[in-house]
């Protein structure tokens, strides 16, 4: 009882920095559609508090050429992942990235099986079912759809997916590195490498949308327009609005990631992905509810039988989902 009473406020402090900055991505990307940009700031934020946390022996690059390899991989597949899904918020509704997102576990026992040779039980591959068909239906219908959105989504679960499968390699194939030893030592490094990816990213992606709402406030300061104060274009208050709302949304993501690998360390993996689960149709109730996202009673029924499929597919990975993993390693380390 006493432990629960003390990740209780952990919990909701993970919850509400998770749909805070679920809230200030689409808002900095409604008004500056800079998915790129917003990166940049999300891990610079991210680097910045994990340094303060780690030791100065912790934040060199202490392992080798061959680990260094797979940590620049993973970094490479973990930026991918949130460029594609802040690309993904901008343009289709939150809530229904949040669903599809929920079927990541779909392309991580696909890249497992292909890449590591993990084979999964019966048990496992069939809580998948309910996780297609639940995802299928929250995505139809009257919920505002947007095709270019879904795929953005589908391939950040891809690039996550990738991120697990060359993880669980960095871990299996270099057990005595740092950054297999310590997930905060690991987070710190794949985030400082994913920013040194995210800044050349976002001014060959973002300048000219960056340059256009720079041209546009300032044309907009001397006249009279309705508009001002509407977005970027609204002068120095409306860009005053979108910085403190990419500094927001910076802190939220860095709070919700870190508090989330800090309850991690204090219950059970799957007690941690139930939470995770509540956590994310929190975030799709909330969501839907900001911004008004037509939900019929069919789509929310998806969503309950996704999320059903998800509790199954953790469950059943408790008790032991891998059958038969093949020794040599497939990475090109």
């Amino acid at each position: 009882m006493l432990q629960k009473l003390r990740v209780a406020p952990l919990v909701a402090i993970w919850y509400s920095a998770s749909v805070l900055a679920v809230w200030s991505a689409k808002r900095v990307l409604s008004e500056l559609p800079c998915p790129a940009t917003l990166c940049v700031v999300q891990f610079a934020v991210a680097v910045a508090g994990t340094r303060m946390v780690l030791p100065a022996a912790a934040r060199r690059m202490l392992y080798g050429k061959a680990e260094v390899r797979v940590v620049r991989a993973i970094a490479l597949a973990y930026t991918s992942g949130f460029l594609l899904t802040n690309a993904a918020i901008a343009i289709a509704a939150p809530s229904v990235i949040e669903t599809l997102k929920a079927a990541e576990p779909l392309s991580t026992v696909a890249m497992a099986m292909l890449v590591l040779g993990e084979h999964e039980r019966w048990q496992t591959l069939l809580a998948l079912l309910p996780i297609v068909v639940g995802v299928a239906m929250a995505c139809s219908g009257a919920i505002a759809f947007n095709t270019f959105g879904v795929v953005l989504a589908i391939s950040s679960n891809l690039a996550f997916s990738g991120r697990a499968v060359l993880t669980k390699s960095l871990k299996r194939d270099h057990p005595s590195a740092l950054v297999a030893r310590s997930d905060a030592c690991l987070f710190f490094h794949v985030s400082r490498c994913g920013l040194c990816l995210l800044i050349p990213c976002a001014f060959v992606l973002d300048a000219r949308t960056l340059l256009a709402s720079s041209t546009g406030s300032t044309s907009s300061e001397g006249g009279a327009g309705d508009g001002a104060g509407d977005g970027v274009g609204g002068g120095a208050g409306g860009g005053a609005r979108i910085g403190l709302l990419l500094v927001l949304n910076g802190m939220a993501h860095a709070l919700y990631n870190g508090v989330s690998f800090v309850v991690l360390a204090k219950v059970s993996i799957s007690t941690h992905a139930v939470l995770n689960i509540v956590r994310r149709v929190l975030v799709i109730a909330i969501a839907a509810a900001l911004f008004a996202t037509p939900i019929s009673a069919f789509n929310w029924s998806g969503v309950a039988l996704a999320v059903v499929g998800v509790v199954l597919f953790a469950a059943s990975k408790t008790r032991g989902g891998v059958i038969r993993t093949r020794p040599k390693n497939l990475l090109p380390v």
